[in-house]
């Protein structure tokens, strides 16, 4: 990828530490995987193959299958009180060391528990009929996101398995579930697989069925990734673990990245440590010394008022208040270059 260097000084002058290099990860920790078909392809039992897999089972698909870790689950409050603990400190230290890989078998039932979730907390009989019949559906979209949001950063590998539905305004396959549910685990995936059966062998054993990694007229699917292989004829999780891989490895190569990274470095481009409170406080006081030194703090006062309004000083805020005080910063800031020039 061409980047010239007067562009990469300006980003790095201006910018400074809030800018990084985009770079890739030869393994899968991090990558969010969704696989989806119809019923009897082999899901779970193939999910149940990837490196250390702990289930979050949102419908009962681990009938056939020994040995796996299970979190049990019967309502919403379950996943979201396992994302808690999965947000440890000792969840933290093993992801790591190694990858571990979170599955949630059953995408359409998920959003089901959300929604159950959200009329009991607004005392609604449905969705449609609460928030006095404009509905609750806004509460219900943003509970879902946040909820998956928060499993997506924690640096897991996340599979989701979702069943396929014919959808005929597009007039081809797609995950089963509205796309208030399905949006943020569909969009936010690495991958997409769609599953096809390959029917029995002579002896009546079911065949492994065949993967597909990107989009076609008869069914939906993608990869982040153009040099990952579009097409699985023996779709295994090993198989499909053996794509990505390559994948990232000849994009690594494209891209004349050197160095091998892991998934946290990886995660830099998307995370940064926010100020604390009294960090800001105490910039913001900085900042202010400095306008009262050029005289300006007419200009100084209209920038707080602006974010806190005419009765909060930055010494009456709180923790509260991190957002209005960041941006605070960030104009003085601006404010104080352009004068400085002048």
């Amino acid at each position: 990828m061409a980047i010239s260097n007067s562009l990469l000084s300006l980003v790095e002058t201006t910018f400074k530490d809030k800018a990084k290099i985009s770079k890739i990860t030869t393994d899968l920790r991090g990558k969010i995987i969704t696989i989806y078909g119809y019923n009897n392809l082999g899901k779970t039992y193939q999910a149940s193959k990837f490196k250390n897999p702990v289930f979050i089972p949102f419908e009962e698909g681990l009938n056939g299958i020994s040995g796996a870790i299970v979190l049990k689950a019967n309502k919403w409050s379950d996943f979201t009180g396992h994302l808690k603990t999965l947000s440890g400190r000792k969840w933290a230290k093993i992801v790591e060391q190694e990858q571990v890989t979170i599955i949630c078998d059953g995408m359409e039932t998920m959003g089901r528990w959300c929604r159950d979730y959200i009329t009991e907390k607004f005392g609604s009989s449905s969705i449609k009929t609460g928030n006095a019949g404009y509905g609750l559906w806004q509460e219900y979209q943003d509970e879902m996101f946040n909820q998956v949001n928060k499993l997506l950063k924690l640096g897991f590998t996340v599979v989701f398995l979702g069943h396929e539905k014919f959808d005929k305004d597009k007039n081809k396959f797609i995950i089963e579930g509205d796309e208030r549910n399905i949006a943020p685990m569909r969009n936010n995936s690495d991958y997409v697989v769609y599953l096809k059966s390959n029917g029995v062998d002579k002896d009546g054993n079911p065949i492994n069925s065949s993967g597909y990694l990107a989009e076609t007229d008869d069914f939906f699917a993608r990869s982040r990734n153009i040099y990952t292989e579009s097409f699985i004829e023996d779709f295994t999780a090993e198989n499909l673990e053996k794509v990505i891989i390559a994948g990232l490895i000849k994009e690594k190569e494209m891209s004349g990245q050197k160095d091998d990274i892991d998934y946290k470095v990886q995660r830099e481009i998307y995370e940064g440590e926010e100020p604390t409170h009294e960090e800001l406080k105490e910039a913001i006081g900085e900042l202010f010394a400095k306008f009262e030194g050029l005289d300006k703090l007419e200009e100084y006062a209209d920038i707080v008022a602006e974010h806190l309004g005419e009765d909060i000083a930055v010494s009456e805020t709180t923790k509260k208040h991190l957002q209005q005080l960041m941006r605070i910063q960030q104009d003085l800031e601006e404010l104080l270059e352009k004068l400085e020039e002048e």
